[in-house]
């Protein structure tokens, strides 16, 4: 079973809206009861997250495409720190209950999202180290997909993180 909300927010990406109207249909709909995979969903921003990702991207032939395809629409519904932390466990979620083949190219995904100001790095940081995070949000949780997400995210987590050591030995030496 879905939530019907995900059918509202098809509905606006279909007919023509903007990405700030979506945005701001999505926030409008709320996430209280909501149904995730078939169970219930009391936290108000994961469910928001699993909407519009369900919405806006669970049909893509390549998701990494699709992000960049719909960046506005995702930037303009990740603004905070709460909403950014629930996206990454939505897509971790959609991911493993959807689209396996998509946990080996986990770190693209985690690329996409960083390239285009969708999620901040501090964000993608404190995802990988929270390994059972899902578990709040998604009783039936496997820590072993979990992992697998975060073996594959973390080749791009390192870069990010040797880029900025590299950048604060240069500042170092200025």
């Amino acid at each position: 079973d879905q939530d019907e909300r995900i059918a509202e927010l098809r509905e606006a990406l279909e007919g023509g809206k903007t990405d700030e109207e979506v945005a701001e249909l999505l926030q409008g709909l709320g996430g209280k009861d909501a149904i995730v995979y078939g169970g219930m969903c009391f936290d108000e921003d994961f469910a928001k997250a699993h909407f519009l990702i369900t919405a806006s991207l669970l049909n893509a032939p390549k998701l990494t495409d699709e992000i960049v395809k719909r960046k506005e629409l995702l930037k303009a519904s990740c603004k905070t720190e709460e909403q950014q932390m629930a996206f990454l466990f939505a897509m971790e979620l959609m991911i493993v209950k959807e689209k396996r083949r998509g946990i080996k190219k986990y770190d693209d995904i985690l690329r996409k999202l960083w390239e285009h100001d969708i999620i901040s790095e501090d964000r993608m940081d404190t995802w990988y180290r929270k390994e059972d995070g899902l578990k709040q949000h998604y009783p039936d949780f496997q820590l072993d997909d979990a992992i697998d997400c975060r073996k594959a995210g973390w080749k791009f987590i390192d870069w990010v993180q040797q880029g900025e050591d590299e950048d604060d030995e240069e500042e170092e030496d200025a």
